[in-house]
């Protein structure tokens, strides 16, 4: 069965987003990564805002119905500090210290254990 692992933080508002370009910086374990999103998206090729720790999830491939809908982490980090920002003005910025739940969807004495949490939402303020 599966297992989910990681971190989910949301975005909201996750309705269409202005082109643009994005800095994307998360601060995860004190270990700082940051990469550049640009909308409207390439529907055609991978997500360009992508590491080995995480992942920025994007929708839409209607320019009009783009959106950045948050960020998933391939682990458990313990803290995160994440902040989007546009032009050099913050639209958002959280702090988050994660408190995950253990599963075993196999069994209690079976493999995988799964480590999984979400954390409140991120609010974003978007330009009209």
């Amino acid at each position: 069965m599966g297992c989910p692992r990681g971190l989910q933080i949301d975005f909201t508002p996750a309705d269409s987003w202005p082109a643009g370009v994005y800095e994307v910086v998360v601060v995860a374990d004190k270990v700082t990564k940051r990469c550049t999103l640009t909308l409207p998206l390439d529907c055609d090729a991978a997500t360009e805002c992508s590491n080995e720790s995480w992942t920025v999830i994007t929708s839409g491939c209607m320019k009009s119905e783009q959106s950045v809908e948050g960020i998933l982490f391939t682990g458990a980090p313990s803290s995160v500090k994440v902040t989007i920002s546009s032009e050099g003005q913050t639209l958002g910025s959280g702090t988050y210290t994660p408190a995950y739940a253990t599963t075993r969807p196999n069994g209690a004495t079976c493999e995988p254990v799964c480590k999984s949490a979400t954390v409140d939402p991120m609010a974003i303020q978007l330009s009209p």
